[in-house]
């Protein structure tokens, strides 16, 4: 913890590769980098894990990142596969919504699959991992119970009766191709989630179109 610490706070110590590539990418948007980002076979997973593995890509086309042929060729083939999987979670996304709506739930998705059709120029640019969706406390129930058509289990029982209801931030659940579905209640764990005016959340919303679903998403504003 203190060489990751001693790492970020000195300054003459080597900037992470998904810091560099983050940075030049958003130069990008308003003009252009001082400089190419040269990165190395080791900086790949890290920019994989960090999902910039398709914004590293994209610098590259643009001639504003360095990489050696083989750095190149597995930044390549790991964002395919992200991306594939990215799509792959946003069609279930669809469907899933799809379902709960259907049953009367409603939902918002959250973070990475909204952020990338709100937030980006382009929503391939933001890869995402699970999907993230909010539902009501009183719903929450009924939307896990629900999700088991689709084969998805959670992945810790409620603590005790009413927890999900009132205190818990959600539910995990985990599906077919190791799909993760992230339930919320709530945006924060424990004392601010509790005193988050969850009521709040469901007004006003926007929508985007998930895999020709129209779903809700928070408001921008």
């Amino acid at each position: 913890m203190k060489k990751a610490e001693s790492s970020v706070l000195d300054p003459a110590a080597p900037v992470p590769a998904p810091l560099r590539v983050a940075r030049a990418w958003l130069a990008s948007v308003n003009g252009a980098p001082d400089q190419a980002v040269p990165i190395d076979d080791a900086d790949v997973r890290p920019l994989v894990d960090d999902r910039l593995a398709v914004i590293a890509l994209d610098l590259a086309d643009r001639g504003w990142l360095r990489a050696s042929s083989a750095a190149a060729e597995s930044l390549g083939n790991q964002a395919l596969l992200a991306a594939q999987r990215s799509v792959a979670l946003e069609a279930r996304c669809g469907a899933v919504v799809e379902l709960l709506d259907n049953a009367g739930i409603a939902t918002r998705v959250l973070k990475g699959l909204a952020v990338a059709q709100l937030d980006y120029p382009d929503p391939a640019l933001r890869l995402t991992s699970d999907i993230d969706l909010l539902v009501k406390g009183d719903d929450i129930h009924r939307a896990i119970d629900g999700l088991a058509a689709f084969g998805f289990e959670r992945h810790f029982d409620e603590p005790f009766d009413g927890f999900d209801t009132t205190l818990g931030k959600g539910a995990a659940l985990e599906g077919p191709n190791r799909f993760v579905i992230d339930l919320h209640r709530t945006l924060a764990l424990g004392y601010y989630g509790v005193r988050l005016p969850v009521d709040l959340l469901w007004e006003n919303p926007d929508h985007i179109d998930m895999a020709g679903v129209r779903a809700c998403v928070l408001p921008k504003a």
